[in-house]
């Protein structure tokens, strides 16, 4: 589907930029939904892409690892981003058929760096689909990179390591401020309203 793909494409250049340039994912995110002009569903695909693959990209970075033909092997970072993304939808979304996300990263590579890298990308995306799990599910827990997982457990203990983990998946409630007085009775007043 032609928006799901733009989707896609924005996930994979919002992670393009976040490693290449030290890009706030939130802000990067908003610019890209809005140069695409996505709909509310596939904004919240791209969002869910996005932040999904930064919960758990030690993960996915062991994932992606795994299926390299030599361990020193080095990714540019658009086809490292791609990859991130990719896998993210094969391992955690279930909705998204593994047929369509492989095609869109190989054809987002090809036009971007070119045909030996679509066919890597091809190769490496094909493999993790193999693996997918019969049934998909977002992770209920950040991943974090070994040495910290450690250093956590070492310092909180194992519960409260994984409590912690657990806690910071989901988005907090809703919260705005006013100045009060007047600004904040006409405010709740018009909230109410809709």
């Amino acid at each position: 589907m032609k928006t799901e793909a733009s989707a896609r494409r924005v996930a994979f250049t919002v992670l393009h930029r976040v490693v290449r340039d030290g890009a706030y994912a939130s802000l990067s995110l908003d610019a890209e939904i809005k140069r695409a002009q996505l709909d509310r569903r596939d904004a919240a695909l791209a969002t869910e892409i996005v932040y999904g693959s930064l919960r758990v990209l030690p993960q996915l970075d062991r994932v992606i690892k795994s299926h390299l033909r030599r361990s020193d092997e080095r990714l540019d970072d658009l086809t490292h981003a791609t990859l991130r993304a990719s896998s993210y939808q094969l391992l955690h979304l279930g909705r998204v058929p593994a047929y369509a996300t492989v095609d869109d990263a190989v054809a987002f590579i090809r036009r971007n760096r070119g045909r030996p890298s679509a066919g890597f990308v091809n190769a490496v995306l094909r493999k993790i689909a193999a693996q997918r799990p019969e049934q998909p599910t977002v992770p209920g827990y950040i991943v974090v990179p070994d040495w910290l997982d450690a250093a956590l457990a070492e310092a909180l203990g194992e519960t409260r390591k994984n409590s912690l983990l657990s806690s910071g998946v989901w988005p907090p409630p809703l919260c705005l401020r006013t100045r009060g007085g007047d600004e904040r009775d006409a405010l709740l007043a018009d909230l109410r309203r809709h």
